[in-house]
């Protein structure tokens, strides 16, 4: 009777459940193997020690894999780039594959004010108090060598070790320290912060009645 092993690529969470119901199927076998062998008393015992035997080497592999690290990591599995719409504004996420980590770009239109100054200036224009990522891109294109459309494009990038964040490619997911992985989540919030200010910077200089530029939905938490 040969250990198990997961068919696919598991996130932790999945991963648990898959050997939860492992240990479930063996504890039916082994009642399986009890009835079967109740007029077989040998045969009962050797079964039933074989079954306990897999079962506990599975438990132990599992073990194994998760504390070294071996299970996938949420890089492994979230996608590499994402766009999506928020508020009308497009939002672009991409992986840069040196580090493995995430950045985050929302699209400026022609005629906002803040269209075409530098990254510097319009990071103090939406996140004035620095509560949010600051913004290290702007360009008449997303990067690295996308086409331009038209539109500004202003983002930020989640491997600034001095802001916690911990870098795929180049830190150990063992021991991560104090570092945090920023995933899809976190990125996406972070360009709900972003969009907001740049709708209510527009909104300040066109005089919209009725829109402060908040989002009526609350945000998730940043992880």
């Amino acid at each position: 009777m040969a250990p198990l092993t997961p068919k696919r690529s598991m996130n932790d969470e999945e991963s648990w459940l898959w050997w939860v119901g492992v240990a479930a199927n063996h504890m039916a076998m082994a009642e399986l193997i009890t009835k079967a062998g109740a007029n077989n008393p040998e045969l009962h015992d050797r079964l039933i020690q074989e079954a306990l035997r897999t079962l506990d080497t599975n438990i132990s592999l599992y073990l194994n894999m998760r504390d070294s690290g071996a299970w996938p990591k949420p890089w492994t599995i979230e996608p590499d780039r994402l766009a999506f719409t928020y508020r009308g504004v497009d939002c672009l996420i991409k992986r840069v594959w040196i580090t493995r980590a995430l950045a985050g770009y929302a699209a400026i239109e022609p005629g906002h004010p803040l269209f075409g100054l530098d990254y510097e200036e319009i990071d103090k224009a939406v996140n004035p108090e620095g509560a949010q990522r600051p913004l290290i891109y702007a360009d008449n294109h997303p990067p690295p060598d996308e086409p331009g459309d038209g539109r500004w494009w202003v983002g930020f990038y989640c491997a600034q070790v001095t802001l916690g964040d911990f870098l795929p490619a180049l830190h150990n997911p063992v021991n991560p320290g104090e570092l945090v992985y920023r995933n899809i989540a976190y990125v996406k919030n972070q360009l709900r912060h972003l969009v907001n200010a740049i709708i209510r910077i527009r909104n300040v200089q066109t005089g919209s009645p009725g829109e402060t530029g908040s989002d009526p939905r609350p945000t998730q938490p940043d992880s």
